[in-house]
């Protein structure tokens, strides 16, 4: 039965809560407030300095906040992106379910049909493509993302009002919202058994929930936007900790587990559950124990077939926990065993490659990128003394669109 929309033309996707769920008010902190903006990720002193900075002009900030006005003038003409849009009906009947294919798995050439597919790791399997749902989660996240920063800098209402526009019809318009699961993430043909990979998917919500803490204070993000997206979230928690797909992939052993993590805990903290947030947290030290060696190398992730990018990957969602941690009184940023395993080392067991690659003793893609490693010491800069890690965050080879946006959003990190 279709349920009519409530005054404000609006309705919660799943309007009914589930067992213990409690619906959160939504925050009434003008945008212009530094201590209690709404975020997980980031910090809202830093926001607020940082905002004051673009304000008076600071050349420093020149290129990446023009890039940033760029992209979220762009973003503006964007259409709306919608798991309904895609030509592919999953199993369950309805296109409201998210569905994509696994990327690194190919057609087995002993058979006639292909199946089961075959696990060529770190090889893009281009048929991942036909299902556009992973693409357009993507897209729609980093729009809101540009178009949440925009605002939050300028005050200009049209960024605040297309990105709303973007989540309603993502996760709360009726016709086009998205349902709660990823029952149907990273499918691979031929295959029936339980696997939690696909997870990893949907691992940039944690930052679409503080680009909508960007969002407080303007009159285009409504109450009941707030009321029926933490409604959702309930639910889509509710997936993560009970679904056999989420329990899979809350006991991974690499980077997926980790990813995991840093979706259950910021919204934990949306939906006002500090305690499950904290003990996430907690939690995470003894997947830093299991997680690093000795000499800080991940290892997990150096047996990848990039096992350069992938140790990078799996640090930077490391050091998210770690920010989430701050919010909850949980020091993962020091966090070491009793043989010194710990974020840290992990950090300068790649600080000699990320100089010259030539120090990388692992697998590595192609070409050498050390953007992202770069931008891990940008980070590290704000949370341990060292010159070398802000030395080196100053360092980035390669300007690009993305360096220049994460040069906006990690200043105001940890």
């Amino acid at each position: 039965m279709v349920e009519e929309p409530d005054k404000n033309g609006l309705k919660p996707t799943n309007p009914d809560l589930l067992p213990g769920d409690q619906a959160v008010s939504a925050p009434t902190t003008p945008a212009d407030t530094s201590t209690t903006l709404p975020v997980f990720l980031l910090d809202p002193a830093c926001l607020s300095q940082l905002r004051a900075r673009v304000a008076e002009g600071d050349p420093s900030f020149d290129t990446a906040f023009k890039t940033l006005i760029s992209n979220a003038n762009l973003a503006l003409t964007a259409d709306p992106f919608s798991v309904t849009f895609k030509p592919q009906t999953p199993p369950s009947g309805t296109k409201h379910d998210y569905m994509s294919q696994a990327r690194y798995w190919w057609p087995d050439p002993t058979t006639t049909d292909g199946l089961p597919y075959l696990s060529k790791d770190g090889q893009n399997n281009p048929e991942i493509l036909k299902i556009p749902d992973h693409t357009s989660l993507d897209h729609m996240i980093v729009a809101v993302n540009h178009l949440s920063l925009a605002y939050y800098l300028t005050g200009d209402q049209h960024y605040a009002t297309k990105a709303a526009s973007l989540i309603r019809t993502w996760f709360l318009n009726p016709t086009t919202a998205m349902n709660p699961n990823m029952d149907y993430a990273q499918m691979i043909p031929g295959h029936t058994e339980v696997q939690g990979y696909g997870i990893i998917d949907s691992r940039e919500l944690s930052r679409l929930i503080d680009d909508i803490g960007l969002l407080a204070g303007s009159s285009a993000w409504t109450t009941t936007d707030q009321t029926n997206l933490q409604i959702w979230f309930t639910h889509y928690l509710h997936w993560l900790q009970t679904s056999d797909k989420g329990r899979a992939a809350a006991k991974t052993v690499n980077n997926h587990q980790t990813w995991y993590r840093v979706q259950v805990a910021p919204i934990a903290l949306f939906l006002g559950n500090k305690m499950l947030a904290t003990q996430i947290i907690h939690d995470t030290q003894a997947l830093i124990a299991d997680q690093i060696n000795t000499d800080g190398s991940q290892r997990h992730e150096i047996t990848r077939a990039d096992g350069w990018n992938y140790s990078n990957f799996n640090l930077d969602v490391l050091f998210r926990l770690a920010a989430i941690g701050e919010k909850v009184g949980v020091d993962l940023w020091n966090y070491q065993t009793s043989d010194g395993r710990g974020l840290r080392k992990a950090l300068d067991f790649i600080l000699p490659a990320t100089i010259d690659h030539r120090q990388w003793s692992y697998t590595v893609g192609s070409p050498w990128d050390n953007v992202a490693a770069t931008t891990l010491f940008h980070v590290a800069s704000n949370s341990y003394t060292s010159r070398a890690y802000r030395t080196l965050s100053e360092q980035i080879k390669k300007p690009s669109f993305n360096a220049a946006i994460e040069q906006l959003w990690y200043p105001a990190l940890f």
